[in-house]
């Protein structure tokens, strides 16, 4: 699980900085993917997904920048797995999905004022603690 404290203390590079820019994650850019072709996609690689994590990353436990549903998919389904989830949301984000991301196990940590503004901050972080961004497909 993610030390809270750790996160919190990790000092935060300027959103604007264009090298922490996703190019896959560029709102004024944004890339059209279209549903037959995730759908084909899928069916190609099915075969080769192996779906228990890895001991040590199951233990270490996942971290996401959301506003809500796709937090509550992870929190929930880290219950399941009993995956650590640290899920960090903007300050403005619903207070009914903060709670029930709690209820499901999630560290749920208030920073910055959009999705947008926090996965670029907390990649940064994500990359200084060797972690994994689990992206959401959109902002």
């Amino acid at each position: 699980m993610v030390n809270e404290q750790l996160v919190t203390n990790i000092p935060l590079p300027n959103a604007e900085d264009p090298d922490l820019l996703d190019p896959n994650s560029d709102p004024e850019h944004p890339k059209v993917i279209v549903f037959e072709e995730v759908k084909a996609a899928s069916e190609l690689i099915k075969d080769g997904i192996i779906y228990t994590p890895c001991k040590e990353e199951a233990k270490r436990g996942v971290i996401a920048c959301s506003a809500g549903n796709h937090a509550l998919g992870l929190a929930y389904h880290g219950s399941l797995l009993k995956i650590p989830i640290t899920i960090i949301m903007p300050v403005n984000s619903s207070l009914m999905k903060q709670e029930r991301c709690k209820k499901y196990g999630g560290l749920v940590l208030l920073k910055g004022n959009s999705v947008f503004e926090v996965s670029i901050k907390y990649k940064f972080i994500l990359d200084f603690l060797s972690f994994f961004l689990i992206p959401i497909v959109h902002f």
